[in-house]
C-alpha cells in the first residue's frame, strides 16, 4: 500500500516539477541503495535495503516513463518504430549488463556487481543529457 501511495505521489510531483531534475535525484538515491547492498550482513539489513531500493526506484521510473511518453508523443506517425527501437535498446542493454556481470564474477567478488549496478543507475542522467542535445 505504501508503494502504491508513493507511486501516485511521485506521479503528482512529476507533473508539477522538473522531470529531469527529479530523475537526477532519483538516480542518485537509487545508486546509493546499490552501494548499501554491498554491506548487508543480516536478514533485517536485506529487508531495509530492499524497502529503500523499492521506494527509490519509483523516483526513477516515474519521471523516466513520463519523459519517454513525451518523446513517443513527439514522434507522430513513427510512434510504433520509436517503441520498437526503445524496447530493442532496453533488451540489448540488459544483455550487455548480464555479460558484464558474468565476466566480472569470473574475476571479482559479487560485491563489485553492485557497483556496476550503481553506475548503470547513474547512466540515466546521461540519457536525459543526450535527449537535450537531440531536441
Amino acid at each position: 500500500m505504501v508503494t502504491v501511495g508513493l507511486q501516485f505521489a511521485a506521479g503528482k510531483f512529476t507533473d508539477k516539477f522538473n522531470k529531469k531534475q527529479m530523475l537526477k535525484f532519483g538516480t542518485i538515491f537509487y545508486s546509493v541503495g546499490w552501494i548499501v547492498k554491498i554491506f548487508i550482513a543480516t536478514a533485517f539489513h536485506i529487508f531495509v535495503a530492499s524497502a529503500y531500493h523499492s521506494l527509490t526506484r519509483i523516483f526513477i521510473t516515474t519521471p523516466f516513463d513520463a519523459l519517454t511518453y513525451e518523446l513517443a508523443a513527439d514522434q507522430g506517425q513513427y510512434v510504433d518504430e520509436f517503441t520498437v527501437i526503445r524496447e530493442m535498446s532496453i533488451h540489448i542493454g540488459r544483455i550487455i549488463m548480464c555479460l558484464l556481470i558474468f565476466l566480472s564474477l569470473s574475476f571479482l567478488s559479487l560485491q563489485w556487481t553492485f557497483i556496476l549496478a550503481a553506475m548503470s543507475a547513474l547512466f540515466f542522467n546521461f540519457l536525459t543529457e543526450e535527449d537535450e542535445q537531440l531536441t
